[in-house]
């Protein structure tokens, strides 16, 4: 019904094109010449949409056009299903009728209905929602040996990853590392695995740069599961079952730049 909805609603836009934008160059690839930002006023809503900033961070680079409605529904300008560029403008968690303070967001997509790029204006809001307290999860499977803290051969791809998404956080940040592991084997060695192989993670991060002083690493061991399994399960189905417990997660407090 609600896709009814954005069809029905948008096609009174009566655009002249699917695919037109009101940016000049814009590209599959998100790559746009000129930005061109359209103001409230000529928007078909009377006013900015308000929704909880959770909701506003959820839209990320890599989302499904589709995934984008549910989620902050129809946009606010002459932008049909097709077009490459998406245009919404929320109002800012401090918005007042004095201040009027709002964020105007613009989304390019790709040739796969994915958001290829996301701009914002002013340009602050990108921190305003962004949400801070997901963690980086790694797979502790990807990174290290079975049982042991030593990492593979292949876990490298996965740290550079990394270190560059923590490289992009404010330089003042404080960075966490969290070792976790599944359920399998006793408390007390779950907990010296787990901490081990924060370590280890941490000490990637050191050695590619990043302040010790911002640092730190902890062992949860089996505490904290992501999954949900049945002891009955045979023990080779059991241990693939696990495996998203078996993790390094590393929380940054700061903003992106």
């Amino acid at each position: 019904m609600k896709y009814t909805i954005i069809f029905s609603a948008l096609a009174a836009f009566a655009l002249g094109a699917c695919t037109s934008t009101v940016s000049r160059g814009v590209q599959a690839d998100g790559q746009v010449e000129e930005l061109v930002w359209p103001a409230l006023e000529d928007s078909w809503r009377d006013e900015p949409l308000r929704l909880p900033s959770p909701t506003i961070a959820a839209v990320k680079v890599g989302l499904e056009r589709k995934n984008v409605f549910a989620l902050v529904d129809v946009p606010h300008f002459s932008e049909i299903n097709g077009a490459r560029e998406w245009n919404y403008i929320f109002q800012r968690p401090e918005y007042t009728r004095e201040n009027n303070a709002v964020c105007h967001m613009k989304l390019i997509y790709d040739n796969e209905n994915r958001v290829a790029a996301q701009y914002w204006l002013p340009e602050d809001c990108a921190n305003v929602y962004q949400d801070t307290a997901q963690p980086y999860r790694l797979s502790a499977d990807a990174l290290f040996d079975f049982d042991t803290s030593t990492l593979r051969a292949g876990a490298e791809s996965e740290l550079v990853d990394l270190l560059a998404k923590i490289r992009a956080h404010d330089s003042g940040s404080t960075i966490i590392v969290t070792g976790y592991t599944d359920r399998l084997g006793s408390a007390a060695y779950n907990r010296r695995l787990s901490l081990a192989r924060a370590q280890t993670v941490r000490d990637y991060l050191i050695a590619g740069g990043i302040d010790a002083g911002r640092i730190s690493a902890h062992g949860h061991g089996s505490s904290h599961p992501v999954s949900q399994c049945s002891d009955s399960l045979g023990h080779e189905a059991l241990i693939a079952c696990l495996q998203p417990d078996r993790r390094v997660e590393v929380s940054v407090s700061g903003v992106r730049r």
